[in-house]
C-alpha cells in the first residue's frame, strides 16, 4: 500500500488530475499536493460514512492509471487497494 501524505498534504490543497472511477465500493481520485508536488489518490467510500483517505502514490502507479481503461483499469485499482 502506498505511504501516507507529507505533512504539507495534510492540508489537502491538492490540484485534481483525474477521476479514476471506482472499484470494490471504493472512488479514486488522482490529485496532486499544490505544496509539494507528490501524487495524491483519494480514496472514499459513502458506506463508511464519508470515510476518505489520502495516499501518496508512485509515477509507475500515475503512469498505470493514465493508460488503463474499463475493467482492466478496475483491475488493477482493485489489485493495488489490496496489496501491502
Amino acid at each position: 500500500m502506498p505511504q501516507y501524505v507529507h505533512e504539507c498534504c495534510v492540508k489537502f490543497d491538492w490540484r485534481f488530475v483525474a477521476d479514476l472511477q471506482h472499484a470494490d465500493g471504493i472512488e479514486f481520485t488522482l490529485g496532486k499536493c499544490a505544496a509539494c508536488g507528490a501524487d495524491l489518490v483519494n480514496l472514499w467510500s459513502d458506506a463508511v460514512q464519508e470515510s476518505q483517505n489520502y495516499v501518496i502514490v508512485d509515477e509507475v502507479f500515475v503512469v498505470r492509471v493514465t493508460l488503463l481503461e474499463g475493467t482492466d483499469l478496475k483491475q488493477f485499482l482493485r489489485e493495488w487497494l489490496k496489496a501491502d
